[in-house]
């Protein structure tokens, strides 16, 4: 309920703000430098783009749960690293 409005809020403001400082190649003036600062300024309109992505891909997962009554199976390839961790070190705990 909240998470899309809150996402595009984020994108849309976090984007106008990066935006912003890429015109004007914002520096960081705390540094003798002039540490470009404008790039890390942009990692907020990408990350809302990201979050943005992976929660219409949740909506998607429910619409097919919603209609077939059962939740799609996750990759194989994506796994809890607590897991991975765990069958790891009992197949070197096995071999030894």
């Amino acid at each position: 309920l909240f998470y899309f409005p809150g996402i595009l809020a984020l994108i849309v403001i976090g984007g106008r703000y990066g935006f912003d400082a890429m015109m004007i190649r914002e520096v960081s003036v705390n540094s003798p430098v002039g540490v470009p600062v404008w790039p890390l300024k942009m990692i907020i309109f990408f990350a809302g783009l990201g979050l943005f992505m992976a929660g219409t891909a949740e909506v998607c997962r429910c619409l097919v749960c919603i209609k077939t009554g059962s939740w799609p199976f996750r990759d194989q390839d994506v796994q809890e690293l607590e897991e991975v961790l765990i069958e790891t070190h009992s197949t070197k705990v096995e071999s030894t």
